[in-house]
């Protein structure tokens, strides 16, 4: 490349940090265009190898090392501290997504799930990974302008799932903001079909994950406030279809996650109205199950049943109502007993057994000191 093209490469940047950074990229990489297109795929990941820069770029092993080799020896290429692997340096990395998503939207979405696919495992980086890649994947189908409405339910699908791993990782703050992102368009897409039922329950559970992160860092206002929202549309959809066993138990974890809130500002502000709340919150999620396992015997409905009872001897407790708070925790015992009948291995219920029990001998210490 003669000095005069460099010249006009980087006076067609404009002064644009980003235009200015990949024209820059382009002179180091020089005139390859098979070298600038894996450039442009190495940027699509955090890291990458040359497995990973292979699959993305769909590629014979050979040719994805000689690329790989090539790639690691540019400047904007430097070794991951992390992994066994290089990345893009993120400047560089990030004016590449950005015009990859302007200008050829479809080798983005393409290249994203490729690179979805390369993080297959359960663990939580690797979903983390695969999560950031669909989203990515989601963004450029939406800027590909085709069938906006399915495709931006699909971005919102992206952002729970990514928010879920965020979660997992402990970055609530990221969560909070694909939560936040995914209720975002599904108030949208519910506000053009107010009749979508399907809609109306992923914008509910959008709210439920909100509140949930709110409550976890403290901000019970704002976690009441969603959960409130998320009680009045599920008790809407109710409604509509009392028969719908999966949207009674929704509302009833939606009542146990307020009868918590509201625990939770009780015991900051010692107000007796939040305890009486809470009850009467425990107390619907418990008639909700009750209806629900007098038409059949689902052990997940069960043992929400015994959460719910074992949740509601606590506050019975905190009212002074000992003997309610008794028959509340046997009736938890006796459910988590019969269901260890059918597992005694699992873990989840021996411990809800645990806590139900621990209950039991509370309430009965009560009562003996009366």
């Amino acid at each position: 490349m003669t000095f005069d093209e460099v010249l006009a490469r980087l006076k067609e940047a404009q002064g644009d940090p980003d235009k200015l950074t990949i024209a820059t990229a382009r002179i180091v990489a020089g005139d390859d265009p098979r070298l600038w297109e894996a450039l442009e795929a190495a940027a699509i990941p955090h890291w990458f190898d040359a497995r990973i820069l292979g699959a993305i770029l769909e590629t014979s092993p050979e040719e994805a090392a000689n690329l790989f080799e090539r790639l690691t020896r540019l400047s904007m290429v430097e070794s991951f501290p992390a992994k066994v692997g290089y990345n893009v340096h993120e400047a560089t990395r990030m004016a590449l997504r950005k015009s990859l998503l302007a200008e050829r939207p479809d080798d983005l979405a393409r290249w994203s799930r490729r690179a979805a696919a390369c993080w297959p495992g359960d663990d939580v980086a690797s979903r983390v990974e695969a999560a950031y890649h669909d989203k990515s994947a989601a963004e450029a189908e939406l800027a590909g302008d085709r069938d906006e409405e399915g495709l931006r339910r699909g971005l919102a699908v992206a952002c729970h799932h990514l928010g879920h791993a965020y979660l997992a990782q402990g970055r609530r703050g990221s969560a909070l903001a694909e939560f936040e992102s995914d209720q975002r368009i599904m108030a949208d897409l519910c506000a053009r079909d107010p009749g979508n039922a399907d809609w109306q329950r992923e914008l509910s559970v959008s709210h439920n994950n909100v509140g949930g992160v709110y409550q976890s860092q403290g901000k019970l206002a704002e976690a009441l406030a969603e959960f409130e929202s998320d009680k009045r549309i599920m008790a809407d959809l109710c409604a509509r279809d009392p028969g719908n066993a999966d949207w009674q138990q929704d509302l009833a974890v939606t009542h146990n996650r307020l009868a918590a809130v509201h625990l939770d500002l009780h015991r900051a502000t010692a107000g007796a109205a939040h305890l009486d709340t809470a009850t009467r919150e425990s107390t619907a999620a418990l008639r909700i199950l009750e209806a629900l396992l007098a038409t059949g015997g689902q052990p997940d409905w069960r043992r929400r049943l015994a959460q719910t009872r074992t949740g509601l001897a606590d506050l019975y407790l905190q009212q002074g109502r000992a003997e309610a708070a008794l028959a509340e925790a046997r009736e938890a015992v006796a459910i988590l007993e019969r269901l260890l009948e059918l597992d005694a291995s699992n873990a989840d219920w021996n411990e809800d057994l645990d806590a139900a029990r621990r209950m039991e001998r509370k309430a009965q210490q009560a009562l003996a000191d009366l």
